[in-house]
C-alpha cells in the first residue's frame, strides 16, 4: 500500500556581495546529507501554513512571505514496510535578517553558491529540480 504525504519544500537564500547563496541543512534524522527544508502539512493546513511553520520548527525563523515556484518535488521512501510517495510544493524565501538556529533533525547549515550547493545535494531528482528551480528562479 502506498500513503500520500503531503508537504511544502522550503529554498531559503540571501543575498551577499550580489550572489545569491542557498542554505544548506545536513539532515541527522533518518538519513544523512544536505538539503532543502522540507516537512508534511497538517490537517486543514494551507501550503503556506505549513511553510511558515516548518520553517519556524527547522530553522527558528518568522517569514511572512513567499515566492510559489511552478515546479513541485515528488520522491518515495519507505517507513515499516510502507511506501510514501511525498508531494511537496516548492517556495523560494528571502532571508532579509534572523538568525537560523536548527531544529532536531539537522546537525548544521551553512549557505553556499549555486555550484557547491548542487554538488552537496545528495540526490539525482533533487539535483535536477534544483537546476530548474535556479534558472526559473534567476529569470
Amino acid at each position: 500500500m502506498v500513503k500520500i504525504k503531503k508537504g511544502i519544500l522550503a529554498i531559503l537564500y540571501k543575498e551577499e556581495n550580489k550572489k545569491v547563496l542557498y542554505a544548506l541543512f545536513k539532515r541527522k534524522e533518518g538519513w544523512i546529507g544536505y538539503e532543502f527544508l522540507k516537512g508534511g502539512k497538517e490537517a486543514n493546513e494551507t501550503d503556506e501554513q505549513a511553510l511558515f511553520r516548518e520553517v519556524k520548527e527547522e530553522a527558528s525563523l518568522s517569514i511572512t512571505s513567499a515566492i510559489k515556484s511552478k515546479y513541485t518535488y515528488s520522491f518515495e521512501s519507505k517507513k515499516n514496510d510502507e511506501i510514501v510517495r511525498h508531494k511537496l510544493v516548492v517556495f523560494y524565501v528571502k532571508l532579509s535578517k534572523g538568525e537560523i538556529i536548527i531544529g532536531p533533525e539537522h546537525s548544521e547549515f551553512g549557505f553556499y553558491d549555486y555550484e557547491t550547493a548542487l554538488k552537496l545535494l545528495p540526490f539525482k531528482t533533487l539535483k535536477e529540480l534544483f537546476k530548474k528551480i535556479n534558472a526559473e528562479f534567476l529569470k
